[in-house]
């Protein structure tokens, strides 16, 4: 998955998130999230930059744990704020 893909799945999961996408939103969100998570958040709770060598940001924190108290994810979130 590159960048702009990443970045369309998460705008979709947003969308749906807020109740504006289609009914098959809640099969996509517990997939998109499952992706999501597997490629950005590392084993140490970094949300991992992979277009700028693997360095993560704040704004990219923030991100992540945004996302994964909307999926009721504690233990991404605790991973993540750790």
């Amino acid at each position: 998955m590159d960048r702009r893909t990443a970045l369309k799945a998460s705008a979709l999961y947003l969308l749906a998130f807020v109740g504006t996408a289609s009914a098959h939103a809640a099969e996509y969100d517990v997939n998109a999230w499952s992706a999501w998570k597997g490629r950005f958040l590392s084993g140490d709770g970094r949300i991992i930059d992979d277009g700028n060598g693997g360095i993560s940001h704040s704004e990219g924190q923030g991100f992540g744990a945004l996302l994964a108290q909307a999926n009721d994810d504690r233990s991404a979130f605790q991973l993540i704020e750790g």
